[in-house]
């Protein structure tokens, strides 16, 4: 079974019959979000929103985290929610993964809703309504539903998920604000 499914996923990779690639902020990357169906030796078979399966080849140099901490193929679980990141040159081979058990948001994100922009400071309710102010850097990326946007579009109480730098946690490189989108996870 999970040899004709991942047989069926690397023919059909690029095209994916419907399942779109999420935008990295990367454009040599793609990122795929879902959760673990399975695990076998190197092969990693995901279910993604909208019940579509893929199956990828983890790379031997892949990077894997788990709960922001490093870790093995072999410490994922069925269920876990998770980012797979490939290279467009070869999407069936992952990257990097990004899981989750404990956390409930993936790593350097942060999801809340708008409040306002000053300056540059951004100011969102996190999702236990706690305001929060975050720092913009100079040229932070925003997109609205998944479409390029400036910060005078974003409306109070729009859903936003922020990533924040690695080395400075206050300082937001990218907003994606959701409008009419259901899940940050689709496309259009």
């Amino acid at each position: 079974m999970f040899s004709q499914l991942y047989l069926i996923a690397a023919l059909t990779l690029p095209s994916i019959g419907g399942f779109q690639a999420l935008p990295s902020e990367n454009a040599n990357e793609s990122k795929y979000v879902g959760q673990v169906i399975s695990i076998r030796e190197n092969k990693l078979a995901i279910t993604s929103k909208g019940d579509k399966d893929l199956s990828f080849t983890v790379s031997s140099q892949a990077r894997i985290r788990l709960d922001d901490k490093i870790c093995k193929l072999s410490d994922l679980k069925a269920g876990m929610r998770l980012r797979v990141i490939t290279n467009n040159l070869d999407a069936t081979t992952a990257l990097r993964i990004q899981a989750i058990d404990k956390f409930e948001e993936f790593e350097n994100t942060h999801d809340g809703t708008f409040v306002s922009i000053t300056g540059a400071k951004l100011e969102m309710a996190a999702l236990n309504k706690e305001i929060h102010t975050r720092t913009l850097v100079t040229n932070v990326k925003i997109t609205c539903d998944g479409r390029e946007c400036k910060a005078q579009d974003l409306k109070l109480g729009m859903r936003l998920r922020v990533t924040v730098d690695r080395g400075d946690k206050l300082m937001t490189t990218r907003i994606e604000a959701i409008d009419r989108n259901v899940d940050f996870d689709k496309e259009d």
